[in-house]
Order: structure tokens, then sequence, then C-alpha cells
């Protein structure tokens, strides 16, 4: 697996870029690491909840991490009450 640092070079060199200058590339390079870190971000279940039928992750009040959806009742499968959720792939 690649680290953001990895992918975000790679978005930063990536040709269908248009940098004319090094700082634009240096640009491109963090805005790259922050988009990363924005999709990682957990996202409290009382600011959004995920689509339904669609597996996330989950952070439970003590911390724990575990894999969950939401039924058409808007309940969370597995009887878990998460705090927190992100997607589980960076798409």
């Amino acid at each position: 697996m690649k680290t953001k640092k990895e992918i975000a070079k790679e978005i930063a060199d990536d040709p269908a870029i248009i940098i004319p200058e090094q700082g634009y590339k240096l640009t491109a390079y963090r805005a790259a690491l922050a988009a990363i870190d924005a999709a990682q971000q957990w996202i409290s279940v009382d600011d959004e909840l995920p689509e339904k039928h669609i597996e996330v992750l989950v952070k439970l009040e003590d911390k724990r991490v575990t894999i969950s959806f939401i039924f058409e009742c808007g309940d969370f499968a597995y009887n878990v009450k998460p705090t927190h959720w992100r997607p589980i792939n960076l798409e």
C-alpha cells in the first residue's frame, strides 16, 4: 500500500496537470495531501450519516473500530452504535 506522500507525489507529477513553474508542482502536491487527509477524516454521526447499504468503518464510544452499514430503517447493522464513520475506500 502506498503512503499518502507517495500518492500525493504521483498526483503532483501527473503530466495531465499543467505546471509551468516548480511552485505550482509544490502547490499540487500540498493540495493532494490535503485531499487525502480530508478523505480520511472521521465524520460524526451527528453531522452526517453514510449512504444506506454501503459498508463503512465505524468508531465506537470505546474507540474500537469495526465495519457496519445502515439499513433502510436508519439503524446501523450488527447492533452497533457508532460515534463516527468514514469510507473504507478512497475513491
